[in-house]
């Protein structure tokens, strides 16, 4: 089902690039956005591949590859290192003057600690977010 899936894809990014200019733009970053927030690398990496231009394209003012971060959608950053373009896009920034190192450090929005967690959990917590944050961005 998975290969359908994949292959219905390659044949609707390949429509959407037919399209007139602003209706692909529209089409493509909303695509992007969702597969980004939900994680699906396979779909982000799709649309980049059928119209490279959308790597330009910034959602609430930041990348598709630091909206990754904030979300912490590993698979989706990773994609950034396949297409040897890490670096740009993680420099830069955003109009807070955030950068890629800046978002990694908050707490990712389904990570929030709540107020009501055991101090082991929050423990936890933080372990994660090293983790990811180490991982990202090694040093």
């Amino acid at each position: 089902m998975h290969h359908r899936a994949l292959r219905i894809l390659k044949i609707l990014c390949m429509e959407v690039t037919k399209l007139n200019l602003l209706d692909v733009e529209r089409i493509f970053q909303l695509a992007l956005h969702k597969a980004t927030y939900v994680g699906i690398p396979e779909i982000v990496e799709e649309i980049i591949v059928s119209y490279p231009s959308v790597l330009s394209f910034q959602h609430n003012d930041i990348s598709i590859f630091q909206y990754a971060i904030v979300w912490r959608r590993e698979h989706v950053f990773n994609l950034m290192y396949q297409l040897d373009a890490g670096s740009k896009f993680i420099s830069r920034r955003d109009h807070s003057g955030n950068n890629g190192l800046h978002l990694a450090a908050h707490l990712g929005h389904e990570q929030k600690i709540s107020l009501r967690a055991s101090a082991a959990g929050a423990v936890l917590q933080v372990q994660r977010e090293l983790q990811w944050f180490k991982v990202s961005f090694p040093f």
